[in-house]
């Protein structure tokens, strides 16, 4: 027999979605600590929930919705659901949307959001079988750290530092300017809503801006670089580390402010992550983009190999 209950964040609850987790996404773990600060940190404007699926005294499912923290359209929802892989093709995973879809009900959704990897035939057909339609392919490469080579793109930084542009780490800025938060809100208020989306973005405040970029344990102030002129911030690249696997480093956000783009700055900020990884001690560096996206073809003029795309489903709710 199958219920479907309420997580409730106790730690034996956090460790059975950490595990059901980490063994569909082994090559991408999250420890429970990298879940739980998502969980503490979420807007308390927008909704968020959680299901688990026992059967026989076992979680075997895990069931996440909500509102996109940095969606600006009203009646959007997400959400994600996982079977553990002994589990899978026994109607589970239909239980666990109805049950979400029964939740969200009330709240009349306009579109439900969801996402899955390309190379996952039977989540394609599931969302698929539930009327959701291909809206974007996110794109993701991989840098093998050791085979790493540069090939004449270091130049990048003598065209960067004779225009006059300096490039410092986050921790650096943190102890030499007052107001390096509000620069990078203001930055990314200009940069972020450029990133091809399916749907617009809008920042949420300062506050809890700072919480979604800037904390957790996978935030380290040194694996931030940022682009300045004249006091202003004009380019970022920052890379997470990954508490449950120092091997892979991923690419949180890049970025050049409109003013400042197709001067090199972007790739001299990468290089920069690169040689910090390379320092870290990681192995590869893992990112995406929407596969038109130009930043795309700079990362596989970097070295970047392509790995199966991310693809976001939409469905459109009749009312």
């Amino acid at each position: 027999m199958i219920t479907i209950k309420r997580f409730k964040h106790t730690k034996h609850e956090y460790k059975a979605f950490a595990d059901i987790r980490n063994v569909i996404w082994a090559d991408m773990p999250r420890s429970v600590a990298e879940l739980k600060h998502n969980d503490d940190t979420w807007h308390e404007d927008k909704l968020f929930g959680r299901v688990l699926a026992e059967q026989d005294g076992k979680f075997v499912a895990v069931g996440n919705y909500g509102e996109p923290g940095w969606a600006s359209q009203k009646g959007r929802y997400f959400i994600h659901i996982m079977v553990h892989p002994q589990h899978q093709k026994q109607g589970i995973g239909g239980m666990v949307f109805d049950h979400i879809f029964e939740d969200l009900k009330p709240r009349n959704p306009a579109v439900v959001v969801a996402e899955t990897r390309g190379d996952l035939d039977h989540s394609i057909r599931f969302l698929e079988k539930r009327g959701f339609e291909l809206k974007m392919r996110s794109a993701i490469s991989k840098l093998d750290l050791e085979a790493f080579q540069p090939n004449g793109l270091e130049k990048s930084f003598d065209k960067v530092k004779a225009s006059g542009i300096e490039i410092h780490t986050l921790a650096e800025l943190q102890s030499t300017d007052s107001k390096w938060l509000e620069k990078m809100y203001d930055f990314d208020k200009e940069v972020a809503p450029d990133v091809p989306t399916t749907s617009p973005i809008q920042l949420p405040p300062i506050e809890q801006y700072e919480k979604d970029v800037f904390s957790g344990p996978n935030f380290v102030p040194e694996a931030h670089f940022v682009a300045v002129e004249g006091g202003q911030y004009v380019g970022y690249s920052g890379l997470h580390t990954r508490e449950s696997d120092k091997d892979i480093i991923e690419t949180g956000f890049s970025g050049v402010r409109r003013s400042h783009r197709r001067k090199g700055i972007c790739t001299a900020l990468k290089l920069c992550a690169i040689q910090f990884a390379k320092d870290y001690g990681a192995k590869s560096i893992i990112t995406g983009n929407e596969e038109n996206n130009p930043m795309y073809q700079l990362n596989l003029q970097l070295g970047y190999k392509p790995e199966p795309a991310w693809l976001n489903f939409e469905k459109q709710i009749q009312t």
